[in-house]
């Protein structure tokens, strides 16, 4: 294996291990928001505007874990030390 192949398979996990850590904290926030533990930061915020914003917050972070996982797995498959 050549020493580009290590380095960027290196990135690829680096990329993978920020998407992953970010998704869960986006996810965990939303779900604090979803569940009206984390209040709007302005009074003037509608109820349901909350809820979909809580909503497009998980399934924003939940979007970053699986591309995290994706990332992990082409690191693993295509540049792995057996070629």
């Amino acid at each position: 294996m050549t020493t580009t192949k290590k380095e960027t398979r290196g990135l690829v996990n680096l990329a993978g291990w920020m998407f992953c850590l970010w998704g869960i904290l986006v996810t965990i926030w939303g779900f604090l928001r979803l569940l009206n533990i984390s209040k709007p930061d302005s009074e003037f915020v509608m109820p349901a505007d909350w809820m979909r914003f809580s909503v497009f917050e998980v399934t924003y972070g939940m979007v970053c874990v699986g591309v995290g996982y994706l990332l992990f797995m082409y690191a693993k498959k295509k540049l792995n030390d057996k070629q």
